[in-house]
């Protein structure tokens, strides 16, 4: 009966630990110009712009770049797909409400094994015919909340297997 028990622990773990939640995290800019997030894969932000909510995902990730997912709504107010690749030497600056003003700037600062590190800034200029700038960012003070719930989770069954099979 132990042994059944730590197997069913076992396999709830493993689950937990390689679950693929994606993560969007609404971001309000009108409280922050400039926000940067550690994401994984299906991992992104969202958040408003003229009343219309957007959502910008990370789709791929590589060993130096990273390509993000989002969405515009064209004239008839349906949404249209696009991508953007990322990587460390340009900066994108993006219009979402197709009103020639960028609205948003995405930086890619660096990837870390699975996860891609962004810096989101809310910005308002004129267009100037899709030009790409070039940029450096980084200060990344962002906690991977995720592993931590993981770690404690495993600890936490590590606790009671050891606690419930240990001789007595």
């Amino acid at each position: 009966m132990k042994r059944v028990l730590f197997v069913l622990i076992f396999i709830v773990l493993i689950q937990i630990a390689t679950a693929t939640n994606n993560l969007i995290t609404p971001v309000d800019f009108s409280l922050e110009n400039q926000v940067i997030y550690k994401l994984e894969d299906g991992d992104g932000i969202s958040f408003y712009i003229k009343d219309k909510a957007y959502v910008m995902s990370i789709d791929q990730i590589g060993k130096s770049s990273a390509r993000i997912k989002s969405f515009y709504y064209n004239k008839e107010g349906s949404r249209e797909t696009f991508y953007v690749p990322l990587n460390g030497q340009f900066s994108y600056k993006l219009d979402f409400d197709k009103d020639d003003i960028y609205d948003i700037k995405v930086d890619l600062v660096r990837i870390e094994s699975t996860k891609a590190v962004l810096f989101f800034e809310k910005i308002e200029e004129p267009k100037n015919k899709n030009q790409v700038t070039s940029e450096a960012t980084s200060n990344n003070k962002i906690i991977d909340t995720k592993g931590v719930v993981i770690a404690f989770l495993i600890v936490i069954a590590g606790l009671i297997s050891y606690f419930t099979f240990r001789k007595k």
